[in-house]
C-alpha cells in the first residue's frame, strides 16, 4: 500500500532534526503514527543519511515480539549501531518495553544518535525522565487526516473525488488512514476496542470495566455539549439509577482523554475573564468512531462540524477554548501568541429566501466587545464575505484553505 504524505508532521521532524532533543510522536492507535516513521525514514534517506545508519524497529511487528526488557533493547540497538557516523533510531510503540526510558537514556549517553519514538495512550513524558535527560523530549501530536489529507488519501487509493461528497464521507466516516479495501466499521471497531483494552483498562486494576464504557457512550452522545463531572454523573444516574462517585467520574474521563479517544475544550467566561475550570466540552478524536458509537445520525448536525472545525484549528497549533457571555455562547476562542479569533459554526445562516438570518442568530459575537476578529463558518455556499463586521465563510473552504 502507498503511503500518503503527510507534511505536517513530516516537515516538522525534518525541521527537528537539527535539535538534539529526542522527539516523542503522540496519537491515539489507528492514526498513521507507523505510517509517519517509515515515511520519514524515507525522507532521511532522500537527504543524504546512509540507510545504514537508520535504525527502525516497530515493537508490535512479530519480528521485535522478544523485545520486552530494557536490557534487550539496548543490545538490539547498540548491535547496529555504525560507529563514526550520526546514527537515528526511530522505536514504533515505545512503552510496550519496561523501563524504556532508561534504555533511551543510556543509548542517548553512549551513542551519536538522534531519537525517535512513538506512543498510544497517555504521554510518557514525566519529571522524572525529564529531569534525567536534563531537557523535555519534543512531541509531535498526530491527529486523524484533516480533510485536505483525506482528499489526498482517497486520490492515492484510485478515487474518483466530489468535493462534496467527500465531506460528506469524511463527516460520516471520520480521518483515520483506512485502506479503501478494508470495512470501515469494522477497522474503527477493532482500533476503539483495542485502545480501550491496551490504553484505557490495562492500567488500572480497580476500574468498573462497564461503567467507564457507559461514560464513553455517554461522552460520545453528548460532543460539543458544556459538561461538569457532576452533570455526567446524573446521567448516569438516569441510565443505570446509581453512579460512582464524583471523583471516580473524574479519573475514569481523564483514562479516556490520556488515550487520546477524546479531547476537552475548556470554557472561558468572557464577562468574568477566566476559565470556569468546572465545565468542560468534549470531542471524540475522530468521527468515524463516533458514528460507530452512536449509529445512524444526522452528519450536519452543528456539533459534528464543530468538532471538524475545533481539530482543524488543533493542526493550526492555537490554543482553542468555547466561550460564554452571559447566556450566549461562541463555538469557539481561538488564540495565538498576536492574535485572538472568535468563530461560531452553523449549518446554515440563511433563511428559505436565501437572506441572512435575523439578527439574532449573530447576537452571541455581537455581545463581545473588544476588537478581536469575529468569524461565522457555514456549509452555505458563500464567498468570504463581512456581515455587520463579522466575517462569514463556507466550512469547506476554511479547511481547504491554505
Amino acid at each position: 500500500m502507498n503511503l500518503t504524505d503527510r507534511p505536517l508532521y513530516l516537515n516538522r521532524l525534518m525541521n527537528y532534526k537539527e535539535r538534539d532533543e529526542i522527539k516523542i510522536i503522540t496519537g491515539v492507535r489507528g492514526v498513521g503514527k507507523t505510517s509517519i516513521l517509515k515515511l520519514f525514514r524515507q525522507k532521511l534517506i532522500d537527504s543524504g543519511i546512509d540507510s545504514d545508519c537508520i535504525i527502525s524497529i516497530d515493537l508490535e511487528s512479530v519480528k521485535y515480539c522478544f523485545t520486552s526488557y530494557a536490557i534487550i533493547l539496548y543490545d538490539l540497538v547498540a548491535g547496529k549501531i555504525v560507529s563514526g557516523k550520526r546514527n537515528f533510531l526511530l522505536i514504533d510503540e515505545v512503552q510496550r518495553v519496561n523501563d524504556w526510558q532508561e534504555v533511551i537514556i543510556k543509548l542517548k549517553a553512549n551513542f551519536d544518535i538522534d531519537i525517535y519514538i512513538s506512543n498510544s495512550g497517555a504521554s510518557i513524558i514525566d519529571d522524572e525522565f525529564c529531569d534525567k535527560l536534563k531537557y523535555k523530549p519534543l512531541e509531535i501530536h498526530v491527529l486523524p487526516l484533516s480533510f485536505k489529507e483525506y482528499l489526498d488519501f482517497i486520490s492515492n487509493e484510485g478515487l474518483n473525488i466530489d468535493v462534496d461528497k467527500a465531506f460528506g464521507d469524511y463527516l460520516n466516516f471520520g480521518g483515520m488512514p483506512i485502506p479503501s479495501a478494508i470495512d470501515n466499521l469494522g477497522y474503527l471497531r477493532n482500533i476503539f476496542f483495542s485502545t480501550m483494552a491496551q490504553d484505557v483498562l490495562a492500567g488500572s486494576k480497580i476500574v468498573d470495566n462497564s461503567t467507564v464504557l457507559l461514560i464513553a457512550k455517554i461522552l460520545f452522545t453528548e460532543m460539543g455539549h458544556i459538561h461538569s463531572f457532576n452533570s455526567i454523573g446524573k446521567i448516569l444516574i438516569e441510565i443505570e439509577e446509581k453512579s460512582p462517585s464524583v471523583r471516580t467520574i473524574e479519573n475514569y474521563i481523564k483514562m479516556l482523554v490520556d488515550a487520546k479517544l477524546f479531547y476537552t475544550v475548556p470554557v472561558f467566561d468572557i464577562k468574568l475573564n477566566c476559565s470556569l475550570t468546572r465545565y468542560i466540552k468534549y470531542y471524540p478524536v475522530d468521527l468515524g468512531i463516533y458514528s460507530l458509537m452512536i449509529g445512524s445520525h444526522e452528519i450536519y448536525d452543528k456539533n459534528i462540524l464543530e468538532s471538524i472545525i475545533y481539530f482543524e484549528l488543533l493542526r493550526l497549533g492555537v490554543k482553542v477554548s468555547t466561550c460564554k457571555i452571559g447566556n450566549k455562547k461562541v463555538a469557539f476562542l481561538a488564540e495565538s501568541k498576536d492574535n485572538k479569533i472568535y468563530i461560531h459554526v452553523s449549518n446554515s445562516v440563511k433563511d428559505s429566501n436565501n437572506n441572512f438570518k435575523a439578527k439574532e442568530f449573530f447576537a452571541p459575537l455581537r455581545a463581545i466587545n473588544d476588537h478581536y476578529s469575529k468569524w461565522i463558518l457555514t456549509l452555505d455556499k458563500v464567498s468570504a464575505h463581512s456581515q455587520d463586521g463579522i466575517r462569514i465563510s463556507n466550512i469547506i473552504d476554511f479547511l481547504l484553505d491554505e
